[in-house]
């Protein structure tokens, strides 16, 4: 016999108990959920292949002067970073900016997360300019 149904609740077909409708956010259950995984992550493996040195280093180590591949899509990334920029003293940029649009355009622009936009497009940054670095002919 099938259970009969109150207003505001619904029946679960598999036991056919009544539970109440309760206002879900789909967003709240999945900041749950990540948050009960966080604990559980360790550092994640890099894939990424290194270009220093005028080489290129795949993820298992093995190097080369040259790569053949197919590239099948590509974004530019632009970063600037408070002070000179040292490998070994990594630091978060305060200004950077992701995206298809070529930095030349005009129409590449700081990310809206960058803690200190520097110019309003990285065209006409002047940190984006030769010979703006402190030291060399560079780009700051």
């Amino acid at each position: 016999m099938a259970a009969k149904k109150k207003e505001g609740t619904t029946i679960d077909h598999e036991t056919q108990e009544e539970t109440k409708n309760l206002p879900v956010s789909i967003e709240d259950q999945m900041k749950q959920a990540l948050a009960a995984q966080k604990g559980q992550l360790g550092a994640l493996p890099s894939n990424k292949i290194a270009t220093k040195g005028k080489k290129f280093t795949m993820p298992d180590g093995q190097d080369g002067e040259v790569l053949e591949c197919v590239v099948l899509d590509f974004a530019w990334f632009m970063v600037n970073y408070p002070g000179v920029y040292n490998a070994n003293n990594p630091q978060q940029p305060n200004c950077f900016a992701v995206g298809r649009d070529n930095p030349d355009s005009g129409d590449l622009k700081p990310h809206e997360s960058s803690a200190d936009a520097q110019h309003e497009n990285c065209r006409d940054c002047p940190k984006n300019q030769w010979k703006s670095a402190p030291s060399g002919n560079g780009k700051a």
